[in-house]
């Protein structure tokens, strides 16, 4: 990895990185919306329309039969499959 870094230290991309401003972001969530890949087209969908992950705090365990439902829920809605469904939804430990 050394080898690819410039004098400076770091890499070339890094200063093209640094001056990316959410008007790129948003450019670049509005390309991926249109894309087949159905992860990365349904994320950039939520997020233009303002339709995010929402969380609940609690105490209390969650109960894995309520979540295996809202998976359920969850998996029909988006019709992803099993593998795509663990983007949208968080392991119970």
């Amino acid at each position: 990895m050394k080898k690819d870094l410039p004098k400076t230290g770091k890499p070339d991309w890094l200063d093209d990185f640094a001056q990316l401003d959410d008007l790129d972001i948003w450019g670049a969530i509005k390309l991926w919306k249109d894309l087949d890949d159905l992860v990365l087209s349904q994320i950039s969908k939520m997020f233009l329309t303002r339709n995010l992950y929402k969380i609940h705090l609690s105490n209390q365990p969650l109960i894995t039969s309520k979540v295996a439902e809202m998976k359920s829920k969850v998996q029909k809605k988006l019709m992803v499959s099993d593998e795509e469904l663990n983007y949208f939804s968080r392991k119970v430990r």
